[in-house]
């Protein structure tokens, strides 16, 4: 199935869900009545009800990023600090921070009646948990038309967490308004959107600890970036990705993928970098934390998803087939996995094998040019940033794979431009963004 089917499907099966009172139970309440992972209750049926699966949306998102079976959605406790309940203690543990809401939606109630405005939030909102778990983000709260997600766990780098939460912030934004325009069009044109704002909290940063007291109480990180990130959000505009100065710097964003906020005062445009209030630190100067709107298009076009579902990022047409295979230079040589574009950080000093598909038969001669483009610190200190070029020529019928080598040298977010031209005329194209630790 698709992802715009998927999304779809799951958001037709939520709004209609409403009539029979699904409930999405919490992680505890669903272990301590014994069902199965990955299933809702249906409470209209005798108490315990109707199992039924619901992971369209997980099962076409995750393998574009290169992720493994669905996951069990849950809310709550992040489940690496469950263990701070008893004790009543605290630790310091990195966490990236996201929180989304639905923006311009008071004006469902003067369109529709209140039933109806909460079959549509909800549906949304289900739809918005099941992207946020495809990469592996654990939601912490509802809040109204709210959610707010950590990325991150013991398990996985900090960047790879951060890579999780862009990758989730992108896919909201590009989905949500694939929904509004395929179920809501009378919404449609900007009047009903989403804005989201992202930060990363380093570790000795991050406090998590149980709040309240027992039987009332949840374990919550307690940190600048957390709030943070949602002062983010309320500074994007409607349909907007707002990210924070730590996770920019954590990731090495480049610079093509940002742009400053502006507003227009007294008729003049003027820049607003700095988080508002701009708050005075412990020296009593004001700390300027910088914010970035990011240009989720861009960044998503880089994707597995931009071939996947082109016209959620602007394309459209064939688009090419690549595959990518990593080789680890200290073993055997031989391919060890796969990376899916812009998925999640690969270790330096390893070959990627890019292997090509035509996906049409062209017109001889046809030629396949390879342009690597760096960014980031790293390469900003080589000639050139170490950008380079190659290319392939084809001149026999039927011959449409070829297979181009890359290293991964500099940390950050490069991209590798593949263009094919038949008879000197650009015909194909694509844009694959790879992470380097």
């Amino acid at each position: 199935m698709t992802i715009l089917k998927a999304v779809n499907k799951a958001y037709d099966r939520y709004y209609g869900e409403n009539d029979s009172h699904v409930v999405l139970k919490t992680a505890r309440a669903r272990n301590s009545f014994g069902s199965a992972p990955g299933v809702v209750l249906d409470e209209s049926k005798d108490g315990f009800g109707v199992l039924a699966r619901h992971y369209e949306i997980q099962e076409a998102l995750r393998p574009l990023f290169g992720k493994g079976s669905p996951v069990e959605p849950s809310i709550g406790d992040h489940p690496d600090f469950e263990h701070l309940r008893a004790p009543r203690t605290t630790e310091y543990s990195p966490i990236t921070t996201l929180f989304m809401d639905m923006e311009g939606s008071t004006r469902l109630g003067l369109i529709y009646d209140p039933e109806k405005v909460f079959r549509i939030k909800n549906a949304v909102i289900r739809a918005a948990i099941d992207i946020i778990k495809s990469f592996d983000g654990h939601v912490h709260r509802i809040m109204g038309d709210a959610v707010m997600a950590y990325f991150g766990s013991r398990g996985q780098s900090v960047e790879n967490g951060a890579i999780d939460a862009l990758n989730c912030a992108a896919t909201l934004r590009a989905l949500f308004v694939h929904l509004v325009d395929s179920q809501l069009p009378e919404m449609a044109n900007d009047q009903l959107g989403i804005r989201v704002g992202v930060d990363y909290g380093p570790k000795e940063k991050v406090l998590w600890g149980p709040y309240g007291y027992p039987g009332m109480e949840e374990v919550t990180a307690t940190s600048f970036h957390v709030d943070v990130a949602s002062k983010l959000q309320h500074a994007a505009g409607r349909n907007q990705i707002m990210i924070g100065h730590s996770l920019r710097s954590l990731l090495d964003v480049p610079d093509l993928l940002l742009e400053k906020k502006t507003v227009v005062k007294n008729g003049e445009t003027r820049e607003e970098p700095y988080v508002l209030p701009n708050y005075l630190g412990a020296d009593g100067m004001p700390v300027n934390y910088r914010k970035y709107l990011l240009k989720w298009e861009a960044y998503l076009a880089t994707t597995k998803l931009a071939s996947a579902a082109p016209t959620l990022v602007g394309l459209s047409g064939e688009q090419l087939r690549v595959n990518i295979g990593v080789v680890d230079v200290h073993s055997d040589a031989s391919i060890s996995h796969t990376y899916q574009p812009s998925a999640r950080m690969l270790p330096k000093r390893r070959q990627l094998m890019f292997d090509v598909q035509i996906p049409c038969q062209l017109r001889l001669p046809i030629a396949i040019d390879f342009r690597v483009e760096n960014h980031g610190t790293e390469a900003g200190r080589v000639e050139n940033n170490g950008d380079h070029s190659d290319r392939q020529e084809k001149t026999r019928n039927g011959d449409l794979r070829c297979v181009h080598w890359e290293s991964t040298l500099y940390r950050g977010l490069h991209y590798l431009n593949i263009m094919v031209s038949s008879q000197g005329k650009r015909v194909l194209a694509s844009r694959l963004g790879i992470w380097v630790e």
